[in-house]
């Protein structure tokens, strides 16, 4: 038996251990079955000895580890303990990614890289494109060792070979790459890089960790082939990230500096959609709304970089390139070798020099490109090619054309006459449209794609062209029909100036015109971006929030009204009563209501950003006591948050992707783990939770997200089975029965959904029925939809109900409500720009209810 003795000296032990951090050194010690000799030696020297001191920073390998030869001579006295420790440490040491220096990794080096899987996904020229999943706690995205990731994390890395004349200069180059992803000051819209690894070879191989994108812009539009004439505002969004792409191009020009604050320029000199790159935008709400995607500059790996200390570095000498490319007459030690239709006059010019003026050039390119895509589609690019490659004179499809007469150059006649036809298809689209098309593709054409590079103009003056606009666009209003008997919400500070704004009905092009389809637009300060809406469970109200207020909108009263969040007070008015809660706890980042608004639950994020399971009691205190704070046309609601309670969660709050409650005592958390759905059923009283996981996984030919959406479904009254509906990339259905907590479900996995796209579900009170909102393929137009589902083998059978007669891109959220024999569904759609819209449908006929 252990004495007292013992075990304070096994506590002393595991507390030195963990002081200087020699866990996985230990490690090493019992996987390579070292002697008792070596040991005793490690006891010596390193834990109760001063040869290991206080680890007090982490760094990107354990402590001590990898140990050298030399170390391990000095450290054990047997030559056995020496080699097995030495050949058996390589797996104890994958490094902790993310270091803001470069890592060099020799070709005998025991460091080991932590890929858990890697995907190739794209190539070019100079490199190769893996997604790589790299494991929990050996990443870190901002250089802070002690803040890993805490979970599995999928990123992108980029490969380069490198020349074998550039070992000299390679780390001095190396680091103008770092100084662009990494540098002092940094851009939104510019790819930021996790790390730089050289492993060292013959040759070499130079590799840029990054984020992982959604997709690239050039399949973004090949994936989104049409844009509706009526959907201004999807045009306006795209004009909206060009703008703030413009403003990333000129940050290279003029903003950018090294690591040492001194001023850089950095000349791309590959712009093309491929090589701009569009992420789900993580600042904002959605995940499916145009709005919420972000552009980014990617892939300088033919980029040049100029500072006052140093000439001009030409990064594409450094990497060698896998295919050849078409040759050119330019200097091959001043221009790029190679042709590419984004290219200026230059490129091929001996003697001329490439700068960021021909950037310019290429963005002029691109921005013509997405012009003819916002009007005629992404089959309006094969006769725009065409048409360029006619007029170029040379047989090369480019932007502009060889003059035979003048022996020169000019602007290719077929990018002239492609904006004058775009200018005439957005002047019938709308008069105002055309004058904002004409304004953009004429200042194109006389102040970026001119052949003299000296007088094309700098990214600075493209923001300030786009920014005009978009300004222009912003009175071009959609043309809807009025239809007399529909009604809108009206503001309660603004009740003198009430009018009707918007109440239409758009008629469908299909049988679906018959369908009772009441429109109004909400009236609301167009400088407020709301974060998000939610619509009350008798589809009476409709609430949006900003950071700073809530606006309230009442359909039944016509009353709005905009409430900044205070303490716990309510409103005055005798029409209803809103209740705002100031909970003294960590950041909140989702939050749900019971249906009967007696509970809540939350997940928390500390400053560590773990989460929590929030969950607490709506009460209502007899005696409220008065808050001197409060405002004269606010009082005290005697509203408290009881029983509350708070579970540390073993997931980041960004893989927890749903949180609902289905009763006052029963919820459920939807997490993505990697390429797997898992469901946590929960119940408040006594708090426990129960995992269930889907094996979902994504498939290679399905680019949509794995999750989509939740609902819960009654179950014939029955109190205790609760049935909940999950669609998962926006084709399949997952049906889950629990005959009460303690059980496992009943998982039905229903076939993948055909000819459509489910975006959004939700179901219908005292019924088995699914509505959703979605799309056709091939077509961008929401529909409301019916969803039936049958047996497990059998795909659900799918109805559309009505046309709501807008784009499936915009934030859209369903609720559906009961009214005595009535049912309604209520869509409301965030179309930019301050404009929502609120649709209210009845299905009852449709539902048979």
């Amino acid at each position: 038996m252990p004495t007292d003795t013992d075990q304070a000296n096994a506590r002393k032990f595991a507390e030195k251990v963990k002081e200087k951090k020699l866990q996985h050194f230990l490690a090493v010690l019992i996987y390579a079955k070292c002697s008792i000799d070596a040991i005793k030696e490690f006891l010596d020297t390193l834990v109760f000895g001063n040869k290991a001191e206080f680890q007090e920073e982490d760094q990107e390998t354990p402590n001590l580890l990898p140990a050298s030869k030399e170390f391990l001579e000095r450290l054990f006295s047997r030559p056995s303990d020496r080699r097995d420790f030495f050949d058996e440490q390589r797996p104890f040491c994958a490094l902790v990614l993310g270091s803001l220096d470069l890592v060099m990794i020799r070709s005998d080096d025991q460091k080991s890289l932590p890929w858990l899987e890697q995907e190739q996904i794209g190539s070019g020229a100079f490199g190769v494109v893996y997604k790589v999943t790299i494991p929990k706690g050996h990443l870190t995205t901002d250089g802070d060792f002690s803040q890993p990731t805490s979970s599995p994390m999928t990123i992108a890395r980029k490969d380069f070979i490198c020349v074998d004349t550039a070992e000299v200069s390679f780390k001095k180059e190396v680091k103008a790459i770092r100084d662009i992803f990494s540098g002092q000051a940094t851009h939104d819209n510019i790819l930021k890089s996790f790390g730089t690894i050289v492993i060292e070879g013959k040759p070499s191989t130079f590799s840029l960790l990054m984020p992982c994108a959604d997709l690239d812009l050039q399949e973004y539009m090949k994936r989104n082939p049409e844009i509706s004439p009526s959907d201004t505002s999807t045009r306006e969004s795209i004009i909206r990230s060009t703008r703030e792409l413009a403003g990333a191009l000129d940050f290279l020009h003029r903003k950018m500096t090294t690591s040492e604050g001194d001023p850089i320029v950095c000349y791309h000199m590959d712009l093309k959609p491929s090589n701009i790159l569009i992420f789900h935008d993580t600042r904002r709400r959605s995940e499916t709304s145009i709005r919420d995607m972000i552009w980014k500059l990617s892939d300088f790996g033919l980029s040049r970089v100029k500072t006052r200390t140093r000439s001009q570095a030409d990064l594409s000498n450094l990497f060698r390139t896998r295919f050849k490319d078409q040759p050119s007459q330019a200097s091959a030690t001043q221009n790029f070798r190679g042709t590419d239709m984004f290219l200026p006059v230059e490129a091929e010019l001996e003697g001329r020099t490439m700068n960021e003026k021909s950037d310019i050039w290429s963005f002029g390119c691109i921005l013509s490109l997405l012009f003819t895509y916002m009007g005629e589609g992404y089959k309006g690019f094969g006769g725009y090619s065409e048409s360029r490659l006619l007029c170029s004179n040379k047989n090369v499809d480019c932007f502009y054309q060889y003059n035979k007469s003048n022996i020169g150059f000019e602007i290719n006649r077929g990018v002239v006459e492609q904006h004058e036809k775009l200018i005439k298809l957005a002047a019938e689209r709308s008069p105002s449209e055309g004058v904002a098309v004409k304004y953009m593709l004429k200042s194109l054409e006389g102040e970026v794609l001119l052949i003299d590079q000296g007088s094309r103009c700098g990214a600075d003056r493209i923001v300030e062209l786009l920014q005009a606009t978009l300004k222009k666009y912003s009175t071009v209003e959609s043309e809807l029909s009025i239809t007399e008997n529909d009604s809108m919400p009206h503001s309660l500070v603004q009740k003198a100036q009430e009018k009707v704004l918007g109440l239409f009905r758009r008629k469908s092009k299909q049988s679906l015109a018959q369908t009772n389809i009441r429109r109004w637009r909400l009236e609301v300060d167009k400088k407020l971006k709301y974060k998000d809406s939610v619509c009350s469970p008798d589809g009476i109200r409709v609430a949006y929030w900003t950071n700073k207020t809530i606006t309230l909108f009442d359909d039944r009263s016509g009353l709005t009204n905009a409430i900044p969040y205070r303490r716990v007070y309510t409103t005055t008015d005798e029409l209803f009563n809103c209740y705002i809660f100031d909970v003294e706890i960590d950041r909140i980042h989702m939050l749900a209501v019971s249906p009967d608004r007696n509970s809540l639950a939350c997940i928390l994020q500390d400053k560590r950003g773990r989460p929590s399971l929030f969950t607490g009691r709506i009460a209502f205190n007899p005696a409220p006591q008065p808050t001197p704070a409060a405002r004269s046309e606010h009082k005290d609601a005697g509203v408290c948050i009881i029983d509350q309670k708070a579970t540390l969660l073993e997931l980041p709050p960004g893989e927890i992707t749903c949180l609902t409650l289905e009763t006052r005592n029963q919820g459920y958390i939807i997490i993505r783990q990697g390429s797997t759905l898992s469901v946590n059923i929960f119940i408040i009283e006594p708090l426990d939770m129960k995992e269930q996981a889907l094996m979902q996984r994504s498939t290679n030919n399905n680019a949509e997200r794995l999750f989509t959406d939740m609902a819960c479904l009654q179950s014939d009254n029955q109190s205790r089975r609760s049935e909940l509906i999950i669609a998962s990339q926006a084709e399949r259905l997952f049906h889950l029965r629990y005959e009460g907590f303690e059980s496992s479900p009943t998982v039905v996995i229903h076939p993948p959904i055909q000819s459509y796209r489910i975006l959004k579900i939700a179901t219908v009170e005292h019924s088995r029925k699914i509505l959703a909102l979605g799309s056709q393929s091939g077509s961008k137009s929401l529909l409301l939809l019916n969803i039936e589902t049958q047996s497990p083998d059998v795909r659900p059978k799918i109805t559309k109900m009505a046309d709501i007669g807008v784009s499936a891109g915009y934030q859209a959220k369903l609720g559906v409500s009961c009214e005595g024999n009535v049912t309604i569904a209520r869509i409301m759609v965030d179309m930019l720009e301050g404009r929502y819209f609120v649709f209210q449908i009845d299905v009852s006929n449709s539902l048979g209810t």
